[in-house]
């Protein structure tokens, strides 16, 4: 994926407007897909409120008209952080701005 710096940068913006706190984010390119992964405190429990945070972050950058952008996002808390995705994100970075 080209420009995925620039993309994960601003996701990374939208997402520490929404959550605040310590808001973490991690980004992997995986072929032609870019993985982000969203970490906070402040994530929400429900899944389908997590959904409307990643749906929000779509609407700010203007991705919301494509239903196949090749961009995935999750909004996980520190803890499913470490048990889940740790291990899965070896080749991510975290995104800083």
């Amino acid at each position: 994926m080209t420009r995925w710096r620039y993309w994960a940068e601003r996701i990374a913006e939208v997402a520490r407007d929404l959550l605040g706190g310590r808001t973490r984010v991690y980004a992997s390119v995986e072929g032609d897909r870019l993985r982000v992964v969203i970490v906070s405190g402040n994530a929400p429990e429900k899944p389908l409120e997590r959904a409307e945070i990643v749906a929000e972050i779509e609407r700010e950058l203007g991705l919301e008209e494509s239903w196949a952008h090749p961009i995935e996002m999750h909004v996980v808390d520190p803890e499913e952080y470490e048990a889940l995705w740790r291990g899965v994100l070896r080749e991510a970075v975290e995104v800083r701005t």
